[in-house]
């Protein structure tokens, strides 16, 4: 029976500071930081902030906003992300409870901008500086509705100990993958976990290796009509299917498995294996500091890394309708400075698209972040490229791929449903 993993809410009431300076018509302004000696002090303001990261995570970040508007409040509110926190913001939206900060995601960007909830901060100057692969993600309409100042690379997290037991080397062609996790089960370890609404992550390493670095533009031709989802995803899934599934790799446990214990399994090393990025190893690192992790990419048929799987990351976005829209924008632009970037960049533990900026990274993610920037790799996540029918093309592709591991479907039925979907949809 899969096991529904419960939407849990944190909340963290934090001081911070009023920007005080902008006048009540130009929240682009340049805003001073504090009244002066025998001024009026600003009105105490509580943001609401529906947050992609838990409260723990927030609070260097909120502490470093506090030291430089100390009259600002944020009630942090948490939603663990992907599906709960989207069912959650959803909830907010339609109860006319939008919050006044929240994040925008691949999979919820086209619904919050085109009904009207993100509010048009293109004329912010955090915007100035950024990179434009950052930049463009949360555009619409030539305006800007989300500011992300960071980037993820994943790849697949490997145990090393587990590694050395089993004899296997880091793979670099998907033969090689299979090979590996025969090897580290004939030994006796568990070869892989995943998560079960992320099961299809094997197939689109072979996906992006295969077929988005001979074709970058075979999403856009899926949306114009001029391919389909058939064409591409077929084959990742049938050896996905084939050489994992069938071959007893992976069971039909990983359909209940959520978030937590997906990092936990990993690092009490129950498990050789997982996709993750930044974000999950310094959850792994923090859980058992003393575990030797490594990376390697997700492969394809073919050696050689053109493409990693990752993509821009979520944006900070303002609520259309909040009441405090000088103080929301004041936190927005805060993030973007050296003494906004530098928590918030040691709590993702990601690529930074803001020139200038100093930063670090963990040191097995180093690779990784030399190759992005250096502009020697593309990011690529399916969500990002399915257009404007994003949600409801990959909730179709999770649902499909969870009914193959259960065993009610083929893998070639999941892109079929998957272009049912956009096809049914692009007809309503």
């Amino acid at each position: 029976m899969k096991k529904i993993v419960a939407s849990a809410t944190a909340t963290l009431m934090l001081s911070a500071a009023v920007l005080s300076g902008c006048g009540s018509g130009d929240a682009g302004g340049k805003p001073k930081e504090g009244a002066a000696d025998g001024a009026a002090k600003p009105k105490e303001v509580t943001l609401s902030f529906l947050s992609w990261y838990n409260a723990d995570s927030m609070k260097d970040v909120i502490a470093a906003f506090n030291q430089k508007y100390p009259h600002i409040k944020i009630d942090l509110q948490f939603a663990p992300p992907v599906k709960d926190y989207n069912e959650k913001l959803k909830v907010l939206t339609v109860a006319g409870e939008t919050p006044d900060l929240f994040y925008l995601s691949a999979e919820n960007k086209f619904d919050l901008i085109k009904n009207g909830y993100a509010l048009d901060i293109s004329d912010q100057p955090v915007f100035k500086n950024l990179n434009k692969t950052n930049l463009e993600m949360y555009k619409y309409n030539d305006k800007l509705y989300g500011f992300a100042p960071d980037a993820w690379a994943g790849g697949i997290l490997y145990n090393k100990k587990m590694f050395e037991k089993a004899g296997v080397q880091p793979p670099k062609t998907w033969s090689e993958f299979v090979d590996v996790m025969k090897k580290i089960k004939s030994a006796g370890m568990t070869p892989l976990i995943e998560r079960g609404t992320f099961l299809w992550t094997l197939a689109n390493g072979i996906f992006l290796n295969d077929v988005i670095s001979k074709n970058p533009s075979f999403d856009q031709e899926v949306i114009d009509g001029k391919k389909k989802y058939e064409d591409g995803w077929t084959i990742p899934f049938q050896m996905w299917y084939n050489d994992v599934v069938q071959a007893g790799l992976i069971s039909k446990d990983l359909l209940g498995v959520g978030s937590e214990q997906f990092i936990n399994d990993f690092a009490s090393e129950k498990v050789a294996m997982l996709v993750g990025n930044a974000d999950h190893l310094g959850k792994i690192v923090k859980a058992n500091p003393n575990l030797q992790v490594g990376i390697f990419p997700l492969v394809g048929t073919e050696p050689g890394t053109k493409y990693l799987y990752g993509a821009v990351n979520v944006g900070i976005a303002v609520g259309a309708k909040t009441k405090h829209k000088e103080e929301a924008l004041t936190f927005l632009n805060f993030i973007g400075t050296q003494d906004g970037i530098t928590p918030y960049q040691k709590m993702t533990g990601q690529m930074v698209g803001i020139p200038g900026v100093k930063y670090e990274v963990n040191p097995v993610l180093e690779q990784f972040n030399k190759m992005y920037s250096n502009n020697e790799i593309g990011l690529y996540l399916p969500q990002n490229f399915f257009g404007e029918l994003s949600a409801s093309v990959l909730d179709e592709m999770i649902k499909a791929s969870q009914d193959v591991l259960a065993g009610g479907a083929k893998p070639e039925d999941v892109p079929k449903r998957m272009d049912k979907k956009r096809k049914d949809l692009s007809n309503k």
